[in-house]
């Protein structure tokens, strides 16, 4: 175990390694960090931290309030992710913001590649069907954890008809948040009656105050 000294003050480092001018094709890390049998690398595997696991993390990073893990690059990219078959990165939280991706002028979030997947009880796409328990009139009451309770929402809904399993709807659809049952609605624009089997594709997004 090594142990970095104590009162530290000002731009300094309780542990520094540097490897000046590597040769060209050279691999590895400044610092290499191995878990169980040592794991083969490539040539693209020059890091400053190099963490290596075959089946645990390769990497932990554990703050109180602070970032566990943060990545910088002047022109690079800060940090970067990838798995041959699971999730190049991967975020988790109890309450905050799984990933959260920011950018003062150029793009937030970029994809490139592969389709959007929404999964489990709370995704934010979502198919609603009308049914006579959700159904009063020209009207139909949305029922999800994202929605309900959620008046700042922004809900976008459209009619997926598919022949021969669902009801053809051929009239406007609006949404509107109803303050006495807290939830969302879905109506008519005009005023048709709501017909039962109606599938709704269903987008929800937060909008910050």
């Amino acid at each position: 175990m090594l142990t970095g000294a104590t009162g530290l003050t000002g731009d300094v480092r309780g542990l520094s390694v540097a490897i000046p001018s590597p040769a060209s094709g050279a691999s590895g890390g400044a610092i290499t960090g191995v878990w169980g049998d040592p794991v083969a690398i490539d040539e693209d595997d020059r890091a400053g931290v190099l963490g290596l696991s075959r089946t645990g993390d390769a990497i932990i990073g554990v703050t109180e309030a602070g970032v566990g893990v943060a990545g910088r690059s002047v022109t690079g990219t800060g940090v970067n992710g990838f798995s041959g078959t699971g999730s190049g990165i991967g975020g988790h939280t109890s309450s905050g913001t799984g990933v959260t991706a920011y950018s003062a002028t150029g793009t937030a979030l970029q994809l490139s590649g592969g389709p959007i997947l929404v999964s489990g009880s709370r995704r934010p796409v979502f198919f609603h069907t009308t049914a006579p328990g959700n159904i009063a009139g020209h009207v139909s009451t949305l029922d999800h954890p994202l929605l309900n309770g959620n008046p700042n929402a922004a809900v976008f809904v459209m009619h997926q008809f598919v022949p021969g399993a669902t009801v053809l709807n051929p009239h406007p659809l609006g949404v509107w948040y109803d303050t006495g049952i807290a939830r969302w609605r879905i109506f008519n624009e005009n005023a048709a009656a709501m017909p039962s089997g109606l599938r709704v594709a269903v987008l929800a997004i937060n909008v910050a105050p």
